[in-house]
């Protein structure tokens, strides 16, 4: 997600048109406002929303690199150091939310 924020939305378009066969316009911008579950509960609360359940699952190894046996070898060793040292949840945890309604 760190590298991912730094490039421009076309070299993610490029890279995944190129190691998916996805048409590059498959791919949409991405925006990196609300990433952790206090961002959720204070963008919930300002815009008259209760949270009801937040859950977190932690970064998971994932398949963006399988078209290259080093890339892909390189970013498990990135995922399990992650685990080793505990900066994983920092790095590519998913959040899942229910927000009601106020």
């Amino acid at each position: 997600m760190l590298i991912a924020s730094m490039l421009p939305h076309g070299i993610h378009q490029a890279i995944l048109a190129r190691t998916k066969k996805s048409a590059g316009n498959d791919v949409f911008p991405t925006f990196y406002r609300m990433n952790s579950k206090r961002d959720l509960r204070a963008c919930a609360r300002r815009n008259g929303f209760a949270v009801e359940v937040l859950l977190q699952r932690d970064f998971q190894a994932s398949d963006y690199f399988d078209f290259n046996p080093f890339l892909f070898g390189l970013h498990l060793g990135v995922y399990y150091l992650g685990q080793l040292l505990r900066f994983d949840r920092q790095i590519g945890a998913s959040l899942l939310g229910v927000f009601v309604k106020s």
